[in-house]
Formats: C-alpha cells, structure tokens, sequence
C-alpha cells in the first residue's frame, strides 16, 4: 500500500513540474505572438 502512495505522489510530482514547464512556456511564447493571435480571432 505505501508504494502505491509513494507512486501515486511521484506521479503527481512529475505531471505538475511538467504542466509548470508549459504553462512557463506557453506564456512566453503567447505574449510573443499576442498581436497575430488577436488578428486570427477577428
């Protein structure tokens, strides 16, 4: 039973340093492309 813990909190770990890393990402790269994403829209 704790390994299943340990493995579920390791699992939860790794998801979330990866969603971080493109949430980090994605802001950097939408604020770059801002003006042509808002003209797409229209």
């Amino acid at each position: 039973m704790q390994e299943v813990a340990r493995q579920a909190a390791r699992d939860y770990i790794e998801g979330a340093s990866k969603r971080q890393l493109l949430d980090r990402a994605l802001d950097d790269e939408l604020l770059h492309y801002a003006a042509a994403l808002e003209r797409l829209g229209q």
